[in-house]
């Protein structure tokens, strides 16, 4: 969007926000992210601001639980993402109604259960790659278990991923949720070219077109 309208943001007809219900950080996982990002946002003429958790939606502003008040005229909100509430009586959910299990993907205080992906109580992003990572961790050690082995496989968190701005903005991230040393982060148009032809080669590997 800033891209399209922007002789109007540098003339003031528009103005465009980004808010988060809390730091970059604490989104990422921990991952220094900011400088980055907030540069990418400037050169743009985007505002950005961290802490804003939301409330209450009107039809002219939003406003949250710190009394901000933030007028817009047209709003793309994205909504928490939170657990299945349905599984509270396992005793195993946190306080956002994931699932908590240990390195082996098993649940907390339930004999020969497991859980993976979007459910699984693990900080930062839920991104694609950790589900499958998850997945196949929880699979070999059920297998481990109908074999009457121990489950010895153990799922390690970290973030591998490329955040495509566009141009000079895109950003490759691989950071080690649980180890912070670590940590590699580079920007440049390199990045966006690359998971463009990523998603080529996967969509043309499974056969899928893009629509």
């Amino acid at each position: 969007m800033a891209r399209k309208f922007e002789h109007e943001i540098d003339v003031g007809l528009i103005q465009i926000k980004v808010i988060f219900p809390e730091s970059l950080e604490a989104a990422f996982g921990g991952a220094n992210l900011h400088k980055e990002l907030e540069t990418a946002f400037r050169r743009h003429g985007i505002n950005v601001l961290y802490d804003v958790p939301v409330k209450e939606i009107t039809p002219e502003e939003i406003v949250s639980t710190k009394k901000h008040r933030i007028n817009y005229d047209l709003l793309m909100l994205v909504p928490p993402f939170r657990g299945n509430a349905a599984l509270r009586n396992l005793g195993a959910s946190d306080a956002e109604d994931f699932i908590k299990t240990d390195g082996l993907m098993r649940v907390h205080g339930q004999a020969k259960t497991y859980a993976a992906g979007d459910i699984a109580a693990f900080s930062g992003p839920k991104l694609a790659h950790m589900a499958v990572r998850q997945a196949e961790i929880a699979a070999n050690n059920i297998v481990s278990e109908i074999e009457g082995r121990e489950p010895f496989e153990e799922y390690y968190h970290e973030i591998a991923t490329v955040i495509d701005a566009g141009g000079a903005d895109s950003i490759y991230l691989h950071y080690g949720i649980w180890d912070d040393t670590e940590y590699r982060l580079k920007q440049g148009r390199f990045w966006g070219w690359a998971k463009e032809i990523h998603d080529r080669f996967w969509r043309t590997k499974h056969g899928i077109s893009r629509v």
